[in-house]
């Protein structure tokens, strides 16, 4: 019978961290952005995605920083700070702070309290990593709300990741993976910054057919793999809103 019930007891906390570790993967947030985009405010999405590709970018350079090692089932690198808490720590505080209500300040910390351990019972990161990825990421709300209320935020976060990108290419033997963000980051922007005429008329249809030749070689190291991503990120901008075509329709 107890071993039966440690069974259970096991199952339903491996089944419980499965779920939490869900919201830090990168597709999770891809898909609230994307939702976001075709039903709400396109802006405002477009800019939670600015923020997590940029929050990337600096962690990357953190952990080249720091280089505190870090052994996983995957291998081996540099692990302070999580990346994964992080980025969810900025991105989510920044969608969800931004509205100014108390309720979503408690599923901000709410979703914190639940995906942190899930970051270690992976054990992709230990308890000082996460903790550290939260305090980064906490002390980075404040400058993206300050470029955010003087109408800076693009400009500000492109200065931050290209700072970033050039102080991570000094480093001497880099270990961390810098590059899949910052390519996200640049084909977001180039997106934001084209009018949407313009991107219809490039046709979305083509891009497709540019990210679907690239998916050839995505488990490569290769100039394609990276402009398959920026294409991708790309087009995320040439997305249709609903609420706007609703609203002209």
């Amino acid at each position: 019978m107890d071993t039966a019930s440690a069974y259970l007891h096991q199952l339903l906390v491996h089944n419980w961290m499965s779920m939490a570790f869900v919201m830090v993967r990168v597709y999770f947030i891809a898909i609230i952005v994307i939702s976001g985009i075709l039903l709400g405010s396109r802006k405002t999405y477009l800019h939670v995605w600015l923020v997590y590709a940029a929050t990337a970018v600096f962690g990357s350079l953190l952990k080249e920083w720091f280089q505190i090692e870090l052994f996983t089932p995957w291998g081996y690198g540099y692990g302070f700070p999580s990346t994964h808490m992080q980025a969810l720590t900025a991105a989510w505080g920044y969608w969800l702070l931004r509205q100014k209500k108390l309720w979503l300040v408690v599923l901000w910390l709410t979703i914190l309290a639940l995906t942190a351990p899930s970051v270690v019972y992976f054990k992709c990161h230990t308890w000082i990593c996460v903790w550290g990825g939260i305090v980064f990421g906490i002390l980075e709300l404040p400058v993206v709300f300050w470029l955010e209320k003087n109408n800076r935020l693009e400009q500000g976060l492109f200065v931050w990741v290209m700072c970033c990108t050039v102080l991570w290419l000094m480093c001497s033997n880099t270990q961390t993976r810098m590059m899949e963000p910052l390519a996200c980051f640049i084909g977001v922007l180039i997106g934001m910054k084209i009018p949407y005429a313009l991107k219809q008329w490039i046709g979305i249809g083509a891009i497709l057919i540019i990210c679907t030749w690239l998916s050839n070689v995505i488990e490569s190291s290769s100039i394609d793999y990276y402009l398959g991503l920026v294409s991708i990120a790309f087009i995320l901008t040439c997305l249709p809103n609903f609420q706007l075509l609703k609203h002209y329709g």
